[in-house]
């Protein structure tokens, strides 16, 4: 994947920490036979939402992209079976993995992956800041990868006044994209811990999701801040911004660089997730042809536990994510803790997330809290006050009405939020209340 890159201690805990997840699932480490037990009893992804809400956030972009690729996944491999001949033997298993190869880089990849990641960074993140800020004419352009063409997504826009906006908001727009990519990961790692199984279209989706960071800075070099950024290259506008913003002008003075940020994302080498839909990729797919491999977790009594890593960018810098989920009996919980790069400015976050927190009569309700401590954000001109850190939090309820039937398990959802000024990854930059209503199968 693009910004893959050995890093040998990050690998050697990963390893450690394989080594202790995966007894707990399978006795004596017997790979094979989980893939094969998993795609015997194939589950869908754990809900097929369609989402609408005022400026659609990444989270309800997120989940409707991967509603949208999870189904022409599933078409896909009813119509070109992942496996069509017998492959007991060498012959049939080297025209197996030929034509697996074949549907990963003519289909899967350059087109079913492409749009639903670039889809997400350009419309979910891109979009949104472009959207709350109020400016125009907003659209957005796509090239597939070779062999259909270059591999770009553009958002474009105009500034109402033809005045760039803040610092503050620029920053957003420039990290938006990457920071729609991460909420999107975060969503398939709930839906893998609820459903207890990977699937092969979301750890294809993961993997380019979780890897969209690495991806910009693998293409990126500190001479490149030299002269004007290319505006298409979201990582040196937001450096050059960065930078900027706390008073260092010149290249040689910044304090944040292309490398810093490249070494700080290593840490998502220590994120198990990441190991295991390699495997579920190469191994579960290309290798056996199964869709779909059991999720190694750590028990907890009756509870599933696996921890998550990864690195995001705020208006401040970057920031080190450390995440704890946990399910059991189809609730999944997730509690995250943001650590913010203290170069400029300190902060920190705490992130609770939980899916079917309480179910009564067939209705069933999400909730998150949010909660943080952070620099005041500077979102318009005309605000020139100082930027001490401060608390701030947001809140959340959803609800979903029980299942149409036991056989077409749609329903009905209706939620609301509250958030305090200040940046959260994937929503709203102001203040304010929002709503969101979906429609779709939930298992």
């Amino acid at each position: 994947m693009p910004g893959f890159r050995p890093f040998p201690i990050a690998l050697a805990l990963a390893l450690a920490l394989l080594w202790l997840c995966l007894p707990s699932a399978w006795a004596g480490l017997n790979l094979y036979a989980r893939d094969a037990a998993a795609d015997a009893s194939t589950a869908p992804p754990a809900r097929l939402m369609l989402w609408y809400g005022p400026d659609m956030p990444a989270s309800l972009g997120a989940g409707n992209i991967l509603a949208a690729y999870h189904a022409a996944g599933a078409l896909e491999d009813r119509i070109l079976k992942p496996r069509l001949w017998d492959e007991s033997r060498w012959p049939g298993k080297t025209g197996g993995l030929l034509y697996r190869a074949l549907r990963l880089s003519l289909i899967d990849e350059p087109l079913l992956v492409f749009y639903a990641v670039v889809g997400q960074h350009e419309f979910s993140g891109h979009g949104l800041r472009a959207r709350e800020a109020g400016y125009d004419h907003i659209r957005y352009e796509f090239s597939p990868p070779f062999p259909y063409g270059r591999g770009t997504g553009t958002t474009w826009f105009m500034y109402p006044t033809f005045r760039p906006p803040p610092a503050d908001r620029n920053l957003a727009m420039a990290m938006g994209g990457v920071e729609a990519t991460s909420v999107m990961g975060r969503k398939i790692r709930m839906g893998w811990m609820r459903n207890g199984t990977m699937d092969y279209h979301g750890s294809l989706a993961y993997l380019s999701a979780v890897g969209d960071l690495g991806n910009y800075l693998s293409q990126s070099r500190e001479s490149d801040l030299d002269r004007s950024p290319d505006q298409s290259n979201d990582m040196l506008v937001y450096i050059r911004a960065l930078n900027e913003k706390h008073g260092d002008t010149v290249r040689a003075d910044y304090r944040v660089g292309i490398r810093r940020i490249d070494r700080m994302g290593d840490v998502s080498y220590l994120d198990p997730f990441r190991w295991f839909a390699f495997w579920t990729v190469f191994k579960t797919r290309l290798w056996s042809g199964n869709s779909t491999f059991a999720l190694p977790t750590l028990p907890l009594g009756p509870v599933r536990y696996l921890p998550g890593f990864g690195l995001g960018l705020t208006p401040w810098g970057p920031e080190y994510h450390f995440e704890n989920l946990a399910a059991w009996d189809g609730r999944v919980f997730s509690l995250r803790y943001r650590a913010g790069d203290d170069t400029f400015r300190k902060s920190w976050g705490l992130d609770l997330e939980a899916l079917e927190a309480v179910r009564f009569a067939g209705w069933s309700l999400d909730a998150g809290a949010n909660l943080w401590r952070q620099p005041r954000l500077r979102l318009t001109h005309e605000d020139q006050g100082p930027t001490p850190e401060r608390i701030g939090f947001r809140e959340s309820l959803t609800l979903f009405s029980p299942p149409a039937s036991d056989t077409f398990p749609l329903r009905a959802a209706l939620g609301q939020d509250f958030k305090t000024s200040g940046f959260l990854p994937g929503e709203r930059l102001e203040r304010g209340h929002g709503w969101r209503m979906g429609l779709g199968l939930v298992f």
